[in-house]
């Protein structure tokens, strides 16, 4: 699968998730699952290509959380971005 497949299959899971009505717990376990399934897929990329889809995915999710004023949307990808960036450094 090529990286811009894989960016917004990923994107599109995670704004499924804010865009849900879950409850929290239950999306911050889905959101965990899809982080480990992100990290299994982007392995193959190489370090450099995976930290760019990386980085591209949480510029994304701090953007649409700046812009939105639904609060369990914003917290949804808070918490995305979050989990995400925790694997930049």
């Amino acid at each position: 699968m090529r990286t811009p497949e894989l960016y917004a299959r990923f994107r599109k899971r995670i704004e499924d998730l804010a865009n849900s009505t879950r409850p929290p717990d239950t999306c911050l376990a889905e959101l965990r699952e899809v982080q480990r399934q992100f990290d299994a897929e982007v392995a193959a990329f190489g370090s450099a290509n995976a930290k760019l889809l990386r980085e591209q995915l949480c510029e994304q999710f701090e953007m649409e959380a700046l812009r939105t004023t639904q609060g369990h949307r914003r917290d949804v990808l808070v918490v995305a971005l979050k989990l995400f960036e925790r694997d930049l450094n």
